[in-house]
């Protein structure tokens, strides 16, 4: 791969996500370089459609829906983030219906889909986020294909936890991800504006509380998935699901005050949390099998 392309995409992680760049760094080189390279990609797909103008989404989105589409069928790109796609689905083998899936879930994103349930919720999860885990999964060569259903619950756990987060700066955009039937229940009108009304904050804190929750059962199974990848691998991943989900834990700890500010993670927390993965992983590692890589040869489908 250009190292130019690697230079600027560990710089675009950097200062897109502290927290996957921290974490990052406790891979070994050649699967630090292949994660930045697929950030790469998913950033600015998503940027394209988030910065894009009033009008122009759907022109952005047959623009990246063609782009992916070229590098999968061979075609070059003089774009940086799809010569990256086309190097990582080149070297490991990842299968095209992964990055498609993604460009589908960003045109959930475009025709403003809404979801009735946490069900609905979970396929748009699993478009944005979960093939996101599953396209790591062959970058970090698993010795199991039983990882692949968990690195797509770590996924789209980590996506739950964005939309807690996120739902005041979703709703300027005009988006609302939270479930239909839970805003009902709490008596919060399927308005972006509502949002904005102080009475309905504690009432948003109730429905984030069943987002997190369900975030919180994702990372149960993910966790399972762990012992299925290298040592370095394994401190990776933990660390950053142990710091996203504490955004999830400060989020349900303020309640109605959860989006006075945005909530992240402090530089002394996150230190916590990779010391915590390293060590757990080094005693777990105890017990487990010498970890040999496997060829992946079936494609993970949300059900």
């Amino acid at each position: 791969m250009n190292r130019k392309i690697v230079k600027s995409s560990r710089e675009v992680i950097r200062h897109g996500s502290k927290s996957f760049s921290l974490a990052a760094r406790l891979f070994d080189t050649e699967t630090l370089e292949a994660a930045v390279l697929l950030y790469r990609w998913c950033r600015f797909c998503d940027d394209e459609i988030d910065r894009s103008k009033t009008g122009e989404h759907l022109k952005k989105l047959d623009f990246l829906r063609n782009q992916t589409e070229a590098v999968i069928n061979g075609k070059t790109s003089d774009l940086e983030p799809f010569q990256a796609l086309a190097f990582l689905i080149k070297k490991y083998d990842i299968p095209p219906h992964y990055p498609i899936e993604l460009i589908k879930g960003l045109q959930m994103d475009v025709e403003n889909q809404t979801y009735q349930t946490i069900d609905e919720l979970k396929l748009y999860c699993y478009r944005v986020a979960g093939v996101v885990g599953l396209m790591m999964a062959h970058i970090m060569k698993v010795s199991s294909e039983t990882a692949l259903r968990h690195a797509c619950d770590m996924g789209m756990a980590m996506q739950l936890t964005n939309i807690a987060r996120d739902i005041f700066a979703d709703a300027e955009m005009g988006r609302i991800y939270l479930p239909k039937v839970n805003l009902k229940k709490n008596q919060v009108p399927f308005s972006p504006k509502s949002f904005s009304v102080s009475v309905y904050h504690g009432r948003l804190a109730n429905v984030t509380r069943l987002i997190l929750d369900e975030a919180d059962k994702l990372y149960g199974s993910g966790d399972q998935g762990l012992e299925f990848l290298s040592l370095r691998a394994q401190i990776a991943i933990l660390s950053a699901r142990y710091i996203y989900s504490d955004i999830g834990r400060i989020v349900r700890s303020r309640g109605a005050l959860a989006w006075k500010e945005r909530v992240y993670v402090p530089t002394y927390r996150k230190i916590f949390w990779v010391g915590l993965s390293i060590a757990k992983i080094l005693w777990k590692n105890i017990w487990l099998p010498r970890f040999e890589p496997v060829v992946i040869k079936q494609i993970w489908r949300h059900s």
